[in-house]
């Protein structure tokens, strides 16, 4: 089945599993790669509607996505947190 289901389909797929497993914390990289706009904002809603009782940590090279989701934000490069906040504290800080 999963040879048959595009990249999207399977980004889907493999974060409908972890959800499903009722997990406390969840990890997903990049969950949204792969995807069109109206499938991540679809997906985007999902997430925060699970998320109470839950942590969810996620990868995205996508700012409104982390912006989005995230109650935090970490920002790495070269491998290494430069930095970590809220959305507002960043945008305050870096603009």
């Amino acid at each position: 089945l999963g040879a048959e289901l595009s990249g999207g389909q399977k980004r889907k797929l493999s974060t409908s599993i972890a959800l499903a497993g009722g997990s406390r914390f969840i990890i997903l990289d990049e969950p949204t790669a792969g995807m069109d706009p109206v499938a991540r904002r679809e997906l985007w809603t999902l997430l925060r509607s699970v998320r109470v009782g839950r942590s969810l940590l996620l990868t995205t090279h996508h700012m409104d996505e982390a912006e989005a989701l995230g109650d935090r934000v970490a920002i790495m490069s070269s491998g290494k947190i430069r930095t970590c906040g809220t959305v507002p504290f960043l945008k305050r800080t870096f603009g």
